[in-house]
């Protein structure tokens, strides 16, 4: 009887060393963001796939994303390379001159600059946006928006414009599951939670930092979609966001997810849905580089682009770096050609003039004249 009691508690304490002690919704949180808060500063690189299927079409298109960010925790600079409507994974792309668009978004800190160009038209276009206050709630979005594939692997979820541990501190409601789970070879912790921006289900991963091994959102008419309500901000009925089959890389003492497979779907009030798969791979990770020597702020416009100003009226060019006043030449020359096509009607107007000064005169004097007649009369 001895014997099988010491064999049962020796089977039962390898158990309890590998089991992972529980910790509150707080304690995780503060965990998760101590290692992501150790990235301020950085460039990553990434390679993705996206492919897009519409459901009511039917239609696939599938794209490839060579992508650059950069940030020192304050000004953001997000370049991409893009691929449209490729016949399969495998196909190769040599440079990013073959690239189909290419897109950049810049907020250094007092203005926002959004740059694409189209290779097909040849088309280059640039808007710039100096309302500082209006761009600081506005960048974090747009850059998200943009940086789509690469945003959840900086811990942004998709429809949110901040990292996914500062909207679970206000939610409406969250909790931590008693039972762990695994994903791949790790016992995570899971969180449910409520918030105004939708319903989250996150698994914490305690071997690579407490970084997000999988997560899953649900977003409704209810809920804020990029910072404002999702009702009348989208053509959707709801919208669902996975992730899954994350692979981390230690740098450090920092744990960083350098893949990841993610689905959002976007469901019609009618019935269909458009589904975007991303499949996303880091190439390369710097960790506080010297931004200044690297240029990764300044704006990588070229010169001739047509530029739009703060919805002004003016057309500017982008010339040497910097927005140039650009004059028309259809405005310059309009002085001239009303001269031209007014010219033929001159001389009417002017013996028109002469008749109705003739005519008034005439009307004053024809009186006296008639008062003089009957007077010698």
């Amino acid at each position: 009887m001895c014997k099988h009691l010491i064999l049962v508690a020796v089977y039962l304490i390898p158990l309890r060393t590998i089991e992972a002690p529980q910790l509150c919704v707080s304690d995780l949180l503060d965990k998760y963001a101590a290692n992501q808060d150790k990235l301020k500063s950085f460039i990553v690189k990434s390679e993705d796939t996206l492919l897009r299927t519409y459901r009511h079409a039917p239609y696939q298109r599938l794209e490839r994303w060579h992508c650059d960010f950069r940030t020192d925790g304050e000004r953001i600079h997000f370049r991409a390379n893009l691929w449209i409507d490729l016949a399969s994974e495998e196909d190769e792309v040599p440079t990013s001159a073959d690239a189909d668009e290419e897109m950049h978004l810049l907020w250094d800190g007092k203005r926002y600059i959004y740059y694409r160009t189209f290779k097909a038209t040849g088309r280059k276009v640039a808007f710039i946006n100096t309302d500082e206050e209006r761009n600081r709630y506005r960048v974090p979005n747009e850059m998200c928006k943009a940086f789509d594939g690469g945003a959840r692997l900086l811990g942004i979820i998709y429809g949110d414009g901040k990292r996914v541990d500062l909207i679970l501190r206000q939610a409406d409601s969250i909790s931590i599951r008693d039972e762990m789970e695994k994903v791949g070879s790790v016992t995570c912790y899971v969180v449910d939670a409520r918030t105004k921006h939708g319903s989250y289900t996150l698994w914490f991963d305690p071997e690579h930092g407490y970084n997000i091994a999988k997560a899953y959102k649900q977003m409704g008419p209810n809920d804020l979609f990029f910072g404002r309500p999702f009702k009348g901000n989208t053509r959707y009925s709801s919208i669902s966001f996975s992730m899954e089959n994350v692979r981390f890389k230690q740098m450090g003492s920092i744990w960083i997810p350098v893949e990841a497979d993610s689905l959002t779907t976007f469901n019609y009030p009618e019935g269909g849905a458009i589904v975007m798969k991303w499949r996303q791979k880091r190439t390369q990770f710097i960790l506080n580089p010297d931004h200044e020597v690297l240029g990764s702020f300044v704006p990588m416009v070229e010169d001739g682009t047509r530029v739009y100003m703060n919805k002004e009226g003016v057309r500017y060019e982008w010339q040497n770096g910097k927005p140039v006043a650009s004059i028309d030449e259809a405005v310059t020359d309009q002085p001239d050609q009303m001269a031209d096509k007014s010219t033929p009607y001159l001389v009417p107007f002017l013996m028109l003039i002469i008749f109705l000064v003739i005519v008034a005169i005439g009307w004053q004097v024809f009186p006296r004249i008639k008062r003089d007649i009957r007077g010698r009369l």
